[in-house]
C-alpha cells in the first residue's frame, strides 16, 4: 500500500467547520436500530426537497452475513467523506485511522477500532436498488445503473501501520461528476452528539436548500426520512420519541421554532439565514422567482456569492440573466488592479466591533486565513466581506 504523508502530524483541531455531505445520500436514511438489519429493507417516502415533490424508494441489502448500516455508520460515512474532501479525491482515499478518529472526536480505544472495522465492512457490503429516480441538487438526474448501486467499492487496512485505504464506488463517484455535494456545518454534526440529530440535520438541511425558511411534513414521512419506526399506534408516541432531537436542533440554533399539530403534522422554521438572504438578494437582481430557487438549491453559497459579488465589477445591462449565466457556467471572475485597495478603504471604515465580526464569519465560511493587511488577505475573505457589507447581511448571523 501507497503511504502518504498527508495528516500525518497534523494538530487535532486544526480542521475547518465546514465539510460536505452528499446532497442525496442526505436523503436516504440508514437503518432504524428496531428493524432486522440482517435482512433487506425498503424505504419509500415522498416530500418536498428544495421545493419541489420528489419521491424516494429504494431497497437496501446487507452484505452476505452481514446487517445493514446502523445509523452510527452515518457519522463514519460523513468521516470518511470529510477526508476525501481535504485530500481532493473522491474516488480513493488513503488515511491513518487515527487522523479519522481525531476527525470524529473519537479515543484510540480498542473498541473503536472494532466499531470502524464493522462499519466498513457493512457501508461496503450494502448494496441499494432504486426505484425511483435519483435527482441531484443540480436537477440532473443520476445514471440508474448497477455500478452505482454501492457505497463503498472496497476497503483495505493495514493494521501493521494504521493505514486505511476507500475506494468509493459508484453512487459517491457519480456524485462528483453532478456536483451533488453541498456545505455541512462538519462541527455542528459532531456536536449534535446522536445520530437521528445527525440524520435530522442532514435531512432538514437538504430540504430547504433552496433558501425557504419554513418546512411542513407529515410524522411518518419524517420517520421514514430520518430512520425511524413507524409503527407508533398514535402519533404523539413518535412526537414523544422524535422531540429531544429536534430540540438539539433548536439549541444548536438550525431550528428557530417548531409546532405540531394534530394529526401529525411537523411544521417547522429554520435559520437558513445566509441561503435565504443570498436568494433574496438573486431576486433584486431581477432573476426570475423558479431560477432564483434552483440557483440557491443548485450551488454552494460561496459560488454563489463571488459571482453577485462580482456584478458590482461588470456592471451588466441586465444583471439578472448576466448573473444566472455567470454562476450556471462559472464564469472567469476579473477584478480591477485597484480592487485590494478599495476594499481596504472600505475596510477601514468599521469599527474594530464590526471588523471583529465579519472576519470570523469570512475566515469560517470562505476556510481561509487572513493575515498580514486586508489589500492582501486571500480574494475569497474579501469577496465574502465586501459581499455582506453592500447587501446588509449580518454576520453573526451566518
Amino acid at each position: 500500500m501507497v503511504q502518504p504523508t498527508l495528516f500525518e502530524d497534523e494538530p487535532i483541531n486544526s480542521h475547518p467547520a465546514w465539510g460536505i455531505d452528499q446532497a442525496t445520500m442526505a436523503l436516504l436514511p440508514f437503518a432504524d436500530r428496531r428493524v432486522d438489519r440482517t435482512q433487506p429493507v425498503t424505504i419509500q417516502y415522498q416530500a418536498m426537497v428544495a421545493g419541489r415533490p420528489q419521491r424516494i424508494s429504494v431497497t437496501m441489502r446487507p452484505g452476505a452475513h452481514l446487517e445493514l448500516p446502523s445509523q452510527t455508520d452515518q457519522v463514519i460515512f460523513l468521516g470518511l467523506l470529510q477526508v476525501s474532501h481535504e485530500q481532493g479525491n473522491m474516488e480513493r482515499v488513503t488515511f491513518r485511522r487515527a487522523h479519522l478518529f481525531r476527525q470524529m472526536r473519537w479515543s484510540d480505544a480498542g473498541a473503536r477500532y472494532e466499531q470502524f472495522e464493522k462499519a466498513l465492512e457493512r457501508l461496503a457490503g450494502v448494496t441499494m436498488k432504486f426505484e425511483t429516480e435519483l435527482i441531484s441538487r443540480t436537477g440532473t438526474p443520476y445514471r440508474r445503473h448497477l455500478d452505482i448501486s454501492h457505497l463503498i467499492d472496497r476497503v483495505e487496512v493495514d493494521d501493521t501501520n494504521d493505514w486505511v485505504t476507500v475506494e468509493w464506488g459508484g453512487l459517491v463517484r457519480q456524485a462528483i461528476e453532478l456536483g451533488d455535494f453541498k456545505r455541512l456545518d462538519w462541527q455542528l454534526a459532531l456536536n449534535l452528539d446522536n445520530p437521528i440529530a445527525v440524520a435530522l440535520y442532514r435531512f432538514l438541511d437538504r430540504a430547504v436548500l433552496h433558501g425557504e425558511t419554513n418546512y411542513e411534513i407529515g410524522w411518518k414521512t419524517l420517520a421514514k426520512a430520518i430512520g425511524m419506526s413507524v409503527n407508533y399506534p398514535r402519533p404523539a408516541q413518535f412526537l414523544k420519541r422524535v422531540e429531544p432531537h429536534i430540540e438539539r436542533l433548536v439549541e444548536s440554533g438550525v431550528i428557530t421554532s417548531w409546532d405540531y399539530q394534530r394529526g401529525g403534522k411537523f411544521r417547522f422554521q429554520l435559520t437558513n439565514y445566509l441561503r435565504s438572504q443570498i436568494r433574496r438578494i438573486l431576486g433584486e437582481y431581477g432573476v426570475f422567482p423558479a431560477v432564483c430557487r434552483d440557483l440557491t438549491a443548485g450551488y454552494d453559497e460561496l459560488h454563489l456569492i463571488r459571482h453577485l459579488d462580482h456584478l458590482q465589477f461588470r456592471k451588466p445591462s441586465t444583471p439578472g440573466g448576466y448573473v444566472t449565466e455567470a454562476i450556471r457556467n462559472n464564469y472567469e471572475l476579473r477584478y480591477p488592479d485597484d480592487e485590494p485597495e478599495a476594499f481596504e478603504g472600505l475596510w477601514n471604515l468599521l469599527t474594530s466591533e464590526e471588523q471583529r465580526a465579519y472576519l470570523r464569519f469570512a475566515e469560517r465560511f470562505a476556510a481561509a486565513v487572513a493575515n498580514g493587511r486586508p489589500a492582501v488577505w486571500p480574494t475569497d475573505i474579501r469577496t465574502v466581506i465586501r459581499f455582506a457589507m453592500t447587501h446588509s447581511i449580518d454576520p453573526e448571523r451566518c
